[in-house]
């Protein structure tokens, strides 16, 4: 089921055109929205070839950094390198 919300005032629709870009600019001015320098998760989980599980053990374990915004991680760049440099190795 569809609903949809027809708002016939342009000015109305126009000041919440701004507060969206505003917000949006304060979002990117605090690094809230990371850069080119962060994988998501399944950016990275296809890099480094593991499954969701070994990535939420990596986690678990502390030997992978992230950044978790609301539901969703963020990897640094720098972890694809450790983690074939053999620094995150899991104990079996």
């Amino acid at each position: 089921m569809n609903t949809q919300i027809t708002i016939a005032d342009p000015e109305f629709l126009s000041r919440l055109d701004e507060s969206l870009k505003e917000i949006k600019q304060g979002l990117q001015n605090i690094k809230a929205i990371p850069q080119d320098d962060y994988f998501t998760a399944d950016e990275f989980m296809a890099k480094v070839k593991v499954s969701r599980w070994k990535f939420d053990a990596l986690i678990k374990e502390g030997l992978l950094q992230y950044k978790k915004i609301g539901r969703k991680f963020y990897i640094p760049a720098n972890q694809v390198p450790k983690y074939f440099n053999g620094e995150m190795n899991l104990p079996r």
